[in-house]
């Protein structure tokens, strides 16, 4: 089963991050893609964990860097989601105590553990076809 293009679109809900050019740039690269295409597309193992990599980078955004230091990329997406999943509980108890920008923390928090749980998915699918993305052959 050949996919003929991909239109990645991505976003973090950080409106100064890089996103919204990748987003562009992903456009850009499915729309130069010939639309009646039979030709499948390749993609080998570290080509498909570093786009993984690339789009965990987008979705955590720049207050989760630390999260992507170390580690595999199972690891690093596991540890995203956890710190994010802490500042969700956060913005609950500042929602339970009234305070005004709990409600759009929360909001935030729910869209980006939304994008790693969509991420995720997508991990399991590369495993799937690759075995192992962080194994050296």
């Amino acid at each position: 089963m050949a996919c003929n293009y991909w239109c990645v679109q991505v976003g973090c809900g950080y409106p100064h991050h890089p996103a919204a050019l990748l987003r562009r740039l992903f456009c850009v690269w499915a729309a130069s893609v010939d639309l009646y295409s039979t030709s499948p597309m390749t993609v080998n193992r570290e080509q498909a964990r570093g786009a993984l990599a690339t789009l965990l980078e987008v979705f955590a955004g720049p207050n989760y860097s630390g999260a992507l230091r170390d580690g595999d990329l199972t690891t690093q997406l596991e540890r995203c989601t956890g710190w994010v999943k802490a500042e969700a509980a956060e913005a609950a108890s500042l929602i339970e105590s009234c305070v005004p920008h709990g409600k759009p923390m929360l909001a935030q928090a729910q869209k980006r553990l939304a994008a790693l749980e969509s991420l995720k998915m997508l991990q399991e699918v590369a495993v799937n076809h690759f075995g192992s993305l962080d194994d050296p052959g």
